[in-house]
């Protein structure tokens, strides 16, 4: 992201030092989609003791769940199944459970809902597949153990944990749940229609594409997990704070008071106690915003996106018609005009916390 406000971009992060151990490290190859090599070899063994042995085909799945077998086929396209040759005892459960769904919601809803999950949970069991290979696979392989061995320990080590990973994931969307009803900015979506006014702010790691080219791979995770830590502790001291997502190095929140979303900004881009190898910048406008599947459109969304590649490291620019607002509660100044890429020409505002704060 380009920073071109009135002082001279300072976007450069003190970057941990590349490993220079690449000799030392341990071919796990498979790990990157070919088809041999140890790392396939303890995936592939896993996968035989999660799957078990499928007997069951979609159509006998289907009859057994009480649905035609084209729904349940959609379903399953919808959470990339659609090329399994075989199903079990739990994929019948699924499809019934899916079957109690469409008694509530129609097929399209239904759909779009398992869509979104699937590809917010593929995160998740990336996350934990890496902390796996990271933390048990790669140094049991460089110490010589088998690969077949060390697959099928894993995967009976699995088959008790999943349950357990299963009921937590339970509750942790119980526990979300109850946070976003708490959400000021989620009941006026409701209260407002689909078109309503709110504070959009993005915040992201300043000069990462910089960053990226710097550091190795478990470095750069080590940003991107800090940032999202910082973010969502910041974001879960506020009942009124929505996080509406991450996008790679950037993160979008939502309020209905842009004060609130001010300070909680400011305190992300400001705090160089935590993560200073990350510097933060951030950008905020309020408006009339569309909200449609749980996501926010349209040109406030856009402008705060703007500002917030405008901005250099370290600091806040707010929209120009906050300035009102803004200047009862933080020290404000004008920046000079800039054409901010698809949004035209703006003054944005540089916001501070007040001196004597």
């Amino acid at each position: 992201m380009s920073d071109e406000t009135d002082e001279p971009s300072d976007d450069r992060a003190d970057a941990p030092a590349p490993t220079g151990d690449e000799d030392d490290d341990v071919a796990v190859s498979g790990l990157d989609g070919t088809d041999s090599g140890p790392g396939y070899e303890v995936f592939a063994a896993v996968r035989r003791v999660l799957t078990g042995d499928p007997q069951r085909s979609l159509a006998e799945v289907a009859e057994e769940a009480g649905l035609p077998a084209r729904i349940l086929e959609e379903v399953f396209a919808a959470m990339d199944w659609a090329g399994r040759e075989a199903y079990d005892e739990r994929d019948v459960r699924y499809a019934k459970d899916i079957a109690r769904m469409l008694d509530f919601y129609p097929l399209d809803i239904v759909l779009r809902s398992l869509g979104t999950r699937y590809r917010a949970l593929s995160s998740v069991v990336v996350s934990d597949l890496g902390t796996v290979r990271d933390e048990v696979v790669m140094p049991a392989l460089a110490s010589g153990g088998s690969a077949e061995d060390l697959g099928e320990a894993l995967g009976r080590a699995a088959e008790d944990i999943l349950p357990l990973v299963t009921r937590n994931l339970s509750e942790d969307y119980r526990h979300i749940l109850l946070g976003l009803l708490d959400s000021d900015a989620l009941a006026r979506g409701v209260e407002g229609g689909r078109e309503i006014d709110l504070a959009v702010g993005f915040v992201d790691v300043a000069g990462y594409t910089a960053l990226s080219g710097k550091i190795d791979p478990s470095g750069l995770d080590h940003v991107l997990s800090g940032f999202e830590d910082l973010v969502n502790t910041a974001v879960t001291r506020h009942d009124d704070i929505l996080l509406a997502k991450f996008i790679g190095d950037a993160a979008m929140l939502i309020a209905s008071d842009p004060i609130v979303l001010t300070e909680v900004l400011l305190g992300l881009v400001h705090d160089q106690t935590h993560m200073a190898e990350a510097p933060r910048k951030a950008g905020i406008a309020h408006g009339p915003v569309l909200v449609r599947q749980g996501d926010y459109y349209g040109p406030t969304a856009n402008l705060a996106a703007r500002l917030t590649d405008h901005a250099r490291a370290w600091s806040l620019l707010a929209a120009e018609d906050l300035r009102e607002r803004l200047e009862a509660h933080f020290d404000v100044d004008s920046i000079p005009e800039a054409k901010l890429r698809g949004v035209g020409e703006h003054r944005p505002l540089r916001v501070r916390p007040r001196e004597d704060d």
